[in-house]
């Protein structure tokens, strides 16, 4: 009697997983109902640490979202540009206190920066910009300051909801600005 044996199952590839250039993805589980949209290239670490920050304060980190690696030709299309940073990274903190004094808290943040940077110079700021923003809700104040340094280029928004301060800090944003703009856009906080 002959033994037959079935042929083996076809083997299918492993999936890969490759991000379609300008696809996002919406990450809906950050502390503190923080939604956000950011490119499907980038990678994204949920965290909850406190750590003291560039700007003053000992915040608690509950995410940080890095780019691809920055290529050349971004690279050049972003001078002059004091980071060379290989990445554009966000961390996204949250002051643990209540803040009665919101303009006093980002000025006390602003001259942090200045003495933590040497030839800290602000490239840009608004002071009337509004986070959150839907059809139905005008946003919550915030604050931002682009700024460059010895070595680095910031962009960081600092949001007030109800006295609770929320800090989307990017660093070396040049290279992803576009990127950079669809995420500040994208922020939904549900305080």
């Amino acid at each position: 009697m002959m033994t037959t044996v079935p042929p083996a199952p076809a083997q299918t590839p492993a999936a890969t997983l490759t991000a379609v250039p300008g696809t996002y993805l919406t990450f809906a589980d950050l502390p503190e109902g923080i939604t956000i949209t950011y490119p499907a290239d980038w990678e994204i670490e949920k965290v909850s640490s406190l750590t003291l920050k560039d700007y003053g304060r000992t915040t608690r980190t509950v995410a940080d979202l890095y780019s691809p690696d920055i290529t050349p030709d971004r690279a050049r299309s972003a001078e002059p540009n004091p980071d060379d940073s290989r990445n554009t990274h966000l961390s996204i903190d949250i002051e643990p206190e209540l803040i009665t004094n919101f303009e006093g808290y980002f000025h006390n943040a602003s001259l942090a920066l200045d003495s933590k940077y040497r030839k800290y110079k602000i490239t840009k700021h608004n002071y009337q910009l509004q986070m959150s923003v839907t059809d139905d809700f005008s946003g919550y104040p915030s604050y931002q300051l682009n700024f460059d340094g010895t070595g680095v280029r910031g962009s960081y928004i600092f949001t007030n909801v109800d006295g609770k301060v929320y800090i989307f800090a990017f660093r070396n944003p040049s290279p992803y600005s576009q990127e950079v703009a669809d995420i500040i856009r994208s922020v939904r906080i549900d305080g």
